[in-house]
């Protein structure tokens, strides 16, 4: 096989492994592209890493340049199911959500995210998440402040959302 299983990835439903697979890599590659046009990084290589170490190890990079992202983490959307399920998550304090997923249409917010392809700013998480589903509790109960969210998309596809969030505002 592809050696998904291996490196802690699972099938995305309606994907074979090794689809799912080529899927990651190509955004990984998109997005450690991007993000090294603005100033060089040490990532490791896609092969020798596992995409938890990889998030983690851009999470750190990110968190060297921008010290207050406190928590990245990426959801991956399932077309056949309309549901966002997290991926990957690197939380440097507090617990993790793990093995959360949620039906997309049931986040308006995100909804959003993908329809209009912007990406979202909360300043003030307190005021501004009143909602209560799992996540909104969640990142209350964590002390996160502030959140940046950026929709994905690959070849004008949506595949999920990575999620950059902080303690402070």
């Amino acid at each position: 096989g592809c050696g998904c299983r291996k490196r802690g990835i699972e099938p995305i439903a309606g994907r074979s492994a090794g689809a799912s697979l080529a899927m990651i890599d190509r955004m990984w590659a998109d997005l450690e592209s991007s993000i090294t046009a603005l100033q060089p990084l040490a990532l490791p290589e896609p092969e020798a890493a596992s995409v938890g170490e990889r998030v983690r190890s851009l999470h750190q990079e990110v968190m060297r340049a921008v010290p207050q992202v406190d928590r990245s983490a990426c959801a991956l959307y399932d077309p056949q199911t309309d549901t966002l399920r997290t991926f990957v998550d690197s939380t440097q304090h507090g617990a993790r959500l793990q093995a959360y997923e949620r039906p997309l249409g049931a986040a308006p917010s995100l909804l959003r995210r993908k329809e209009l392809r912007q990406t979202r700013v909360i300043h003030d998480i307190p005021a501004s998440v009143q909602g209560q589903s799992p996540h909104s509790r969640w990142l209350r109960e964590q002390g996160f402040q502030s959140s940046y969210t950026v929709p994905l998309f690959y070849q004008g596809e949506f595949e999920g959302v990575l999620f950059f969030d902080s303690a402070q505002p």
